[in-house]
């Protein structure tokens, strides 16, 4: 027999008709399956129920992988904005020959200041110029001083995040518990024919009068 759209059709609704969800105390969920076959029906129910785990479990992993890809994106964002900025500090100290710009600028106002002392004019002039040129840059290695420690302790920041979700990535607890798993039933799920006999004749006579 070959599958038709109508045949897909009443399969899908035979499936709504048979099986029933209810859900219970404590956000738990309540699963009936009807079938001619008592065996049958209980092997449907223990099937869906463990679909639904297998299901949840992968749901969850695909989130904590999203997860994991964002902060490992983001991680990988500083770091590079971090290898650019060292690159950048190294290139400009070395150019200068200023790594450390406030004890550099502590040491030459203390040279300017002995030669005023000394009422040296040529060495005052020669100090005041020099240091007008090298301002600029002072304070640009004192900035990139300034953001490459602040990306690092952004950077720990992210390492910290990343580092907690491996940890629940790797020790994930199953949330689903199966209460009772499905049995079969030990009634068939059909009216006596006695009772056929009763609701019919009852029936035929209320046409009758």
């Amino acid at each position: 027999l070959k599958d038709t759209p109508l045949d897909n059709e009443k399969m899908v609704l035979k499936l709504k008709k048979n099986i029933k969800v209810k859900r219970s105390d404590f956000l738990g969920a309540k699963l009936k399956v009807w079938d001619k076959d008592p065996q049958y029906a209980c092997n449907i129910a223990n099937y869906m129920t463990e679909q639904l785990q297998v299901l949840r479990h992968r749901m969850k992993q695909a989130k904590a992988d999203s997860i994991l890809t964002c902060l490992s994106a983001s991680r990988d964002s500083v770091k590079k904005e971090i290898m650019i900025l060292t690159d950048s500090l190294h290139r400009l100290q070395e150019q200068t020959n200023m790594y450390y710009p406030h004890s550099y600028n502590d040491r030459f106002a203390q040279e300017l200041s002995k030669q005023v002392a000394a009422g040296n004019t040529a060495a005052i002039e020669r100090l005041e110029s020099k240091m007008k040129q090298r301002n600029e840059k002072s304070s640009l290695i004192a900035l990139l001083l300034i953001d490459l420690e602040q990306k690092s302790k952004t950077m720990q920041t992210w390492d910290e995040h990343y580092q907690q979700a491996i940890m629940d990535y790797n020790s994930q607890i199953p949330v689903d518990f199966v209460a009772q798993y499905a049995t079969p039933s030990y009634k068939k799920d059909k009216p006596k024919r006695s009772l056929i006999v009763i609701l019919a004749a009852l029936a035929c006579t209320l046409i009758a009068a």
